[in-house]
């Protein structure tokens, strides 16, 4: 069998071309799309911990416990950012 992108000779059971690496045929399934409820919600959990952050910020005096909890809403928003737009 050849293939169809780089006309290399293949197997004839061969997945993908081992030179080119394309497919030798269509998937029997497409992928699964993103969940578009999930990524809604992420993002507005995200908009209430920056909201929330920034309330909180404003009401603590001693500064340890500022930095704590600005150290915790940058992981917490780094963790989400990376829900959102991870690459899938």
């Amino acid at each position: 069998m050849r293939c169809s992108h780089c006309d290399t000779e293949i197997a004839d059971n061969a997945l993908n071309c081992y030179r080119c690496g394309k497919a030798t045929a269509e998937p029997k399934l497409a992928p699964p799309r993103g969940h578009i409820r999930s990524r809604v919600v992420a993002i507005v959990a995200l908009v209430l911990v920056i909201a929330g952050s920034i309330g909180l910020r404003k009401t603590i005096a001693d500064d340890t416990a500022r930095i704590a909890v600005g150290v915790l809403e940058v992981v917490f928003i780094a963790i989400l950012s990376f829900r959102i737009f991870r690459a899938r």
